[in-house]
């Protein structure tokens, strides 16, 4: 399964991507894609659907645990979630982990000592948003649009002015 991870997201890489075309800090997509459904179960096996949000902001960072620069973007998602959810009440902030099931994605929390809300995504979910690397963070409008992108990880960057900005830039 991991060869075909590795294969599918290098393919994914080098023929670029329309949802998420910039590598490394935040991309405002000059057109808002509209976001496609999905039903994704928490760890806890209940079902989030992304109609649900409708109203709010959806803030989604994508990992797995064999990710390295995952490893170092989660818990800056972490304390972005922590900063900027009493200034942006309409935004929920979650993570969708690809493909390695509710007790490795479970345990990897545990191991960082990280609460955050955790759904279960896999190849399929990756497929569906055209999601060139991981990580990979989606910003879905209160209107269910995609409205700005982060991909990879680049050391130095300060995602917590990232995302403020870009949910600042939001209608309010």
């Amino acid at each position: 399964m991991k060869s075909r991870w590795g294969a599918g997201l290098l393919a994914a890489v080098l023929a670029g991507s329309a949802l998420v075309p910039a590598l490394g800090s935040m991309h405002r997509l000059e057109a808002p894609v509209k976001a496609p459904p999905f039903t994704l179960p928490d760890l806890a096996g209940k079902s989030h659907r992304l109609e649900e949000y409708r109203g709010r902001v959806l803030v989604l960072s994508l990992w797995a645990s064999w990710c390295l620069p995952c490893a170092y973007e989660i818990p800056e998602f972490a304390r972005a979630r922590q900063k900027l959810a009493p200034r942006y009440p309409r935004a929920e902030f979650m993570t969708v982990n690809i493909g390695d099931g509710a007790e490795v994605a479970r345990r990897w929390m545990e191991q960082r000592r990280l609460s955050l809300p955790v759904l279960l995504g896999d190849i399929d979910f990756i497929d569906l948003y055209e999601v060139p690397v991981l990580p990979t963070i989606l910003m879905i409008d209160a209107g269910g649009r995609v409205v700005a992108t982060r991909a990879g990880w680049a050391e130095g960057e300060d995602l917590i002015a990232d995302l403020d900005q870009e949910l600042g830039a939001l209608p309010h």
